[in-house]
């Protein structure tokens, strides 16, 4: 493997336990390379952190480029000590930046030109603001973080596709002498932040329809207004009516739970002022409250329209927590929502070992049905035993539970006949 050019180490924050991250100093010819690497130490290990130039994919400015504009098609990678001399298959986490120098080490120069990030001259955000190192790593997924450099207005190329660009990434690193050959993808989670919403709405936007390699999208202060509302929650809903087609036509409960342990996972995530208020009139408007309280109704809707079929199936409460709730993430600041409270972390764990049913332990969750039920009568799953305490919900039953029901009913008005004519002995 041909060694890339290091940059001094860099201390990164990890989840509670790590030190705070310092300032990052660039080798002073990486204007001249094309691989270089920051090791950053987090609480699980070294998280290799490299920039990667020269893609075919991704932003790429006008002819005239506006002062503050990054490099064009470059991006910066991540590998965890998961993943250290390791070349087998791997998720990828995507993660799309809003306004401002993206991952770039900011300078005096930057700070004037372009909107101001939080950042202080030397840092990166991805280590100094998001800790987006030490909660990838702290997330135990055999995941490479992507991280493309976009536009300042969070320009990441037209019809932008996440695999597409991880594939090119990959390919670029093998070209460099990163890697002998490309590890395999096995799925993506697609991540933005605030600009990032518009590059989410077009893709989600018309009838479209998730990608097979789509496992999760995380959208942390990312929708910006009503059309990406629209885009957005439709996009949700229409997998929603996936995910119980799926279901619907699974023969057992144990299929059904197999599938809701490794299907897809939505994550939204929102911050606001204590002082914050919807309404539009008063000076407090803030629009992620607004926005994501718009999109956790629609979401509610459409359980509460499929209610019934996903109480028979047995299924409510886990497809809905692979949904909901929408986080509030608190009077955060929106430049912090991500790196606050190990937010990624806690998004990345809704499929990781940590899930509330872990992928490697699906088969084992799912208790086997009886006999009586395989047939034509779904079992009731673990989860609709939440469900059946809501108010005014009755819980389905089996058919055999029924049959004794019924059972019990008929011979205790037999018992009350015979005690009423005197036929039964005390």
């Amino acid at each position: 493997m041909k060694a890339p050019t290091k940059a001094p180490a860099t201390p990164a924050a990890a989840p509670k336990t790590a030190p705070a991250p310092q300032s990052v100093t660039p080798p002073t010819n990486a204007a001249a390379a094309k691989l270089v690497e920051i090791s950053v130490p987090t609480a699980q290990g070294t998280v290799r952190r490299l920039t990667v130039d020269g893609l075919s994919q991704g932003y790429k400015p006008a002819a005239k480029v506006p002062p503050g504009e990054p490099t064009p098609r470059e991006a910066v990678v991540l590998i965890p000590p998961s993943l250290a001399g390791d070349t087998g298959p791997v998720e990828v986490l995507v993660h799309l930046h809003g306004h401002g120098i993206g991952f770039r080490t900011q300078t005096a120069e930057l700070l004037k030109q372009v909107r101001h990030a939080g950042t202080k001259v030397g840092e990166v955000r991805d280590i100094a603001i998001d800790q987006t190192e030490a909660q990838l790593a702290a997330s135990g997924r055999r995941m490479v973080g992507i991280l493309p450099q976009g536009g300042t207005h969070s320009e990441f190329g037209h019809n932008f596709d996440p695999k597409s660009y991880s594939e090119d990434v990959f390919t670029r690193l093998v070209a460099l002498g990163f890697w002998k050959q490309a590890p395999e993808i096995q799925g993506v989670v697609l991540s933005g932040h605030s600009g990032a919403g518009a590059t989410f709405a077009r893709m989600m936007g018309g009838k479209s329809v998730r990608p097979e390699y789509l496992r999760e999208v995380v959208m942390f202060d990312s929708i910006n207004g009503s059309n990406e509302l629209d885009a957005i929650s439709g996009w949700l809903v229409r997998q929603l009516g996936s995910d119980f087609k799926a279901l619907t036509g699974a023969a057992s409960a144990q299929l059904r739970q197999e599938y809701l342990a490794t299907s897809f996972r939505f994550r939204g995530y929102f911050s606001h002022p204590s002082w914050a208020t919807t309404d539009r009139k008063k000076k407090g408007y803030w629009i992620y409250l607004d926005m994501y309280g718009q999109l956790e109704a629609r979401l509610n809707k459409w359980f509460a329209d499929h209610d019934e079929a996903l109480q028979g199936l047995g299924v409510a409460g886990q497809l809905r927590q692979n949904y909901l709730p929408v986080i509030d993430a608190g009077p955060v600041q929106h430049e912090r929502v991500m790196g606050e409270k190990s937010r990624f972390a806690e998004a990345l764990s809704a499929l990781g070992p940590a899930a509330p049913i872990s992928p490697a332990k699906a088969k084992a969750a799912a208790a086997p049905e009886p006999p009586h039920a395989r047939e034509k009568t779904p079992a009731v799953a673990p989860d609709q035993k939440a469900s059946a305490a809501l108010p005014g919900k009755r819980r389905p039953q089996p058919r055999l539970a029924l049959q004794r029901q019924a059972l019990r009913v008929r011979n205790g008005a037999e018992l009350l006949s015979r005690r009423s004519s005197g036929s039964l002995r005390r």
